[in-house]
């Protein structure tokens, strides 16, 4: 839930210091992005319902269904397209130390939720695939000869 929010402020941050050094084609790009990832979850009506979510996160201690669409949202299109776009722009927009740090972990922040994303989508099906080719075709307990 940390990392939702940090990568909200985060995006933010960099699209605003996109703007501030006056690199607008990199902030548009950015914010394309940002806003797509916030129209879907409106039109999906999940922004609507994120502060009961996390409320009910917070009682139970278990991700809602509906917090883990948010954050795999989050980590899909948009960390991947932002941190291209982050890295690309890095030289260019992050010229304080402050910015740099910022930058940096915005980018941190990006490879982690690719990371995630891409565990989730490829390792884990794939696990979930050897599951179900185990119990289709289980071993019996004897020797084959």
């Amino acid at each position: 839930i940390i990392m939702l929010f940090a990568d909200i402020f985060l995006d933010l941050n960099t699209i605003f210091a996109m703007l501030f050094s006056g690199h607008m084609k990199f902030a548009y790009l950015l914010l394309t992005v940002w806003l797509t990832t916030l129209i879907e979850e409106t039109y999906y009506g999940e922004l609507s319902e994120l502060y009961a979510e996390l409320k009910r996160t917070f009682m139970t201690g278990a991700k809602s269904q509906v917090l883990a669409r948010v954050q795999a949202r989050e980590a899909s299109l948009e960390a991947f397209v932002g941190l291209g776009i982050t890295a690309y722009a890095f030289p260019f927009i992050f010229t304080t130390a402050d910015s740099m740090l910022l930058g940096a972990l915005s980018m941190l922040l990006a490879c982690v939720n690719v990371g995630n994303h891409v565990h989730t989508m490829l390792d884990c099906k794939v696990d979930a695939m050897a599951e179900k080719q185990l119990e289709a075709h289980p071993r019996s307990g004897g020797d084959d000869s």
